[in-house]
């Protein structure tokens, strides 16, 4: 069969990975999986069969990826391979990749970057990029890098490629400040896939099973840290960075420092009863750890939802409590916009704050009844035997 786009496009997954080789161009192939339809190169190093992804066939064209086909089948006659680059002696004197990562780590500390930024831009290279480490950026090719991302992209999804191929560009631009040298960003060949917004945020009829789900979590860390996540509508990196000494629970606040959250900006996050709760049993559980939730991954996929869902069902959940969206981008550590960044002076407002996040958290359980009923009427016992309800303790802490 002639393989040409319109015979490409009606290729269909018949249970098993089909392998079509295009002719007239040497190594080009386009491989179907159950995933879809992608054009792959195949061609020899060293005399080791060598197999590159160039792009899925939905994004591209037949012409498009014949000439990425070319390029590569010249960079594998030179005896270079995107997977293990063979790297030239380096006589110019240009910065290799490690050299521009190290530079532009140490720009992002004296910025005060974020640990998560720090530690995202060291999983990048160590993970993704490892195999350039050692190669000057004046022999790091356009086509290297275009198969590289396309390769991330097919195994980790486009939203990894591009963070990667991110943090790889501002590593080159910042050499390009600090090195004599003379070279190019091959990250500008890139063809970046635009990712449309995802609106997961979990149904409010789907939430009293997910709050059954997440109470039927057998390790206690995880458990709490989805309930957590839940009322607070943190960040996933945020809430897995939060340290037992940024938190007073006789004050009802939360201290998170500048450089553990996106804004850059020092934020006093209120507490609500039920966080109050959860805080109090999830700080004892690793009283030598410094940070309150210890985990590696905050994603849960027994529950289905995790991470920025969380964050998003809380907002909605802010929204059908009748909150102020100035208030409710400050209980969720969102930057303030307009004249009000210049203006409006939070601390000014912590009355206003504890009562936002306890109206929030009432709305929350009553959505998760009746699964939540019985933390809610367990709240009524003890406001029964004395202590105050959110809204009471909110005005409190206004007198």
């Amino acid at each position: 069969m002639k393989l040409t786009d319109a015979t490409i496009a009606k290729l269909a997954f018949t249970g098993k990975p089909q392998f079509h080789r295009v002719k007239g161009c040497p190594g080009l192939i386009v491989s179907v999986g159950a995933t879809g339809s992608t054009f792959k190169y195949q061609g020899s190093v060293g005399g080791k069969t060598t197999r590159i992804t160039l792009g899925p066939t939905g994004e591209h064209t037949l012409a498009q990826a014949a000439v990425w086909a070319d390029e590569q089948r010249r960079l594998c006659r030179a005896g270079r391979s995107p997977h293990k680059p063979s790297v030239a002696p380096n006589t110019s004197g240009c910065p290799t990749v490690r050299q521009a990562y190290e530079w532009h780590r140490e720009r992002m500390v004296r910025k005060n970057a974020a640990k998560f930024s720090l530690w995202q831009l060291d999983e990048h290279l160590t993970r993704f990029l490892s195999p350039w480490i050692d190669v000057p950026l004046d022999q790091l090719t356009k086509a290297q890098v275009v198969a590289r991302y396309e390769e991330i992209w097919e195994s980790s999804g486009p939203s990894t490629a591009a963070h990667v191929m991110r943090s790889l560009r501002a590593c080159i631009n910042t050499a390009t400040k600090r090195s004599d040298a003379t070279f190019g960003n091959p990250t500008s060949a890139i063809d970046w896939y635009k990712e449309p917004p995802r609106n997961n945020a979990v149904p409010f009829d789907q939430l009293p099973d997910l709050w059954a789900k997440i109470e039927a979590m057998p390790n206690p860390t995880r458990r709490l840290y989805a309930k957590f996540s839940l009322f607070s509508g943190l960040r996933p990196g945020t809430a897995k960075a939060l340290e037992r000494r940024w938190v007073d629970l006789p004050g009802r606040k939360i201290v998170v420092p500048a450089n553990a959250i996106k804004t850059r900006q020092e934020w006093r996050m209120p507490l609500s009863e039920p966080m109050v709760a959860i805080l109090a049993e999830a700080l004892p559980l690793h009283p030598r750890n410094p940070r309150i939730f210890p985990i590696v991954s905050h994603r849960e996929p027994s529950l289905g939802h995790w991470g920025y869902a969380f964050r998003k069902t809380f907002r909605t959940v802010c929204a059908a409590a009748g909150l102020p969206t100035e208030i409710a981008r400050h209980l969720m550590a969102h930057s303030v916009q307009g004249i009000d960044r210049h203006y409006l002076d939070h601390t000014q407002l912590w009355p206003q704050l504890l009562d936002a996040q306890a109206r929030a958290s009432a709305k929350m359980l009553e959505l998760i009844a009746p699964v939540g009923r019985g933390q809610s009427e367990a709240g009524d016992r003890r406001r029964s035997r004395g202590r105050p309800s959110p809204e009471q303790d909110a005005q409190s802490y206004g007198e």
